[in-house]
């Protein structure tokens, strides 16, 4: 109780507001705290009268619709201008706790935060995004923290901790799970793992999912402690900065580095044991082009050129710039030569095709080395090595054309 007090006093002094908000028929304010109440100059009872009115709170109806797809799980945070009780507005982020651990009742549990302050809790803020459980073992009794502030309490009196969790777990996380329990129950020492764990049938957010073993005095684990914390932002925060380091930014394609990584991962999983072809293109003469009409103009050719690049391939193709002026591309399961002779050709024609610039007009080619997997190599580097070789022999040939890889490296004419 003294715990839970004092958490409660921390919350109802933080520099945020915080609402439990029911989710029935009618909108309904469970609990606030004073936070909120010096954000907004309501009272609890003021607020939930606005609540069956939201546009009163709100100032721009745009901001009412943000709001509402929170509600509904479409959003896990939106900003919006509210209307204070003087009449002046406060720009807030409004953020939702989306996890809950059997609840019956609709609850959403939401932080607001005043935009116009500096001044935020950012150790109210991280304890608010975790969630901390107890299963008895013995008792199968799932307890847990649903609302900032408040004890443990039993959510579940008949539960299997491991069939639960495995229940919530992502598909693709289930072996994760699988292998960090059997680690706690076998070494009987803390472990931890990032898992998406299931909000609703429909969405996955991802949580840190730490367990630690309670042991009595014989060594006997009698239960498990846990926590998970919403990482799900910083997830997606981190995804979006490892996708765009992946890419060349002119062209939006695959950077050298990860064209090689991405298709030996591909080669050695998914794609092990099927024919794909790799294909190494380059523009010809491109070097004359930015030397006599300009890098900037140099740099047009190539955004067109890889727009038509874009429009021929599918999205599981993978396409990469691995150089000022080539590319490589992955046709995964590509069926008979044949269809990637008649694939090449077409490519080969999109090169085709007189620029102008300051009354001068440029003919734009391309030649291209083609080699197959698995004949002629495995890994990226094998293939990459023989498409660069048939290459040379396209080239070698007057340019404008394609050759394919046939064991004899450049002296396959």
């Amino acid at each position: 109780m003294a715990f839970k007090k004092h958490m409660q006093e921390i919350v109802n002094t933080a520099n945020i507001g915080f609402i439990t908000i029911s989710l029935g028929k009618n909108l309904k304010i469970i609990k606030i705290n004073n936070g909120l109440v010096a954000l907004l100059g309501y009272s609890k009872d003021e607020l939930n009268s606005i609540f069956k009115s939201l546009d009163k709170l709100f100032f721009n109806p745009e901001d009412l619709v943000k709001f509402y797809g929170l509600l509904k799980n479409k959003l896990k945070r939106c900003e919006c201008v509210l209307r204070k009780k003087d009449g002046s507005s406060i720009n807030v982020l409004i953020k939702k706790q989306g996890f809950s651990f059997g609840s019956r009742k609709k609850l959403m549990l939401c932080q607001v935060h005043d935009q116009t302050s500096a001044q935020t809790d950012k150790k109210i803020t991280e304890m608010f995004n975790d969630i901390f459980f107890k299963y008895n073992i013995q008792t199968r009794t799932l307890y847990s923290s649903k609302n900032l502030g408040e004890e443990i309490k039993p959510v579940n009196t008949d539960c299997d901790l491991f069939l639960f969790f495995k229940g919530k777990v992502h598909p693709a996380d289930r072996q994760k799970w699988v292998h960090m329990y059997e680690k706690l129950i076998s070494e009987k020492k803390h472990v931890k793992s990032k898992l998406r764990l299931a909000e609703n049938p429909e969405q996955y957010s991802w949580y840190m999912v730490e367990l630690s073993p309670v042991l009595d005095e014989k060594g006997k684990i009698v239960s498990i402690a846990g926590k998970a914390s919403d990482i799900n932002e910083i997830i997606e925060e981190t995804e979006q900065f490892k996708e765009k380091a992946m890419r060349d930014p002119l062209t939006g394609f695959y950077n050298k580095n990860a064209t090689a990584e991405l298709i030996n991962e591909y080669l050695a999983g998914e794609g092990k044991d099927k024919v794909h072809s790799m294909l190494f293109i380059d523009i010809d003469n491109f070097k004359y082009i930015n030397d006599t009409l300009g890098h900037l103009f140099g740099d047009k050719v190539l955004i067109d050129i890889s727009e038509k690049i874009k429009k021929m391939f599918r999205s599981t193709d993978l396409v990469g710039r691995i150089g000022g002026d080539e590319f490589v591309i992955l046709i995964k399961e590509t069926g008979s030569l044949k269809t990637t002779y008649d694939k090449v050709e077409h490519i080969r024609r999109i090169f085709d095709k007189v620029y102008h610039h300051n009354n001068v007009s440029y003919n734009i080619t391309g030649s291209i080395g083609v080699a197959i997997y698995p004949q002629n190599g495995t890994t990226y580097e094998e293939l990459i090595k023989n498409a660069d070789d048939a290459l040379y022999i396209a080239k070698s040939k007057g340019k404008n054309q394609f050759a394919v890889y046939s064991g004899k490296g450049r002296n396959m004419a």
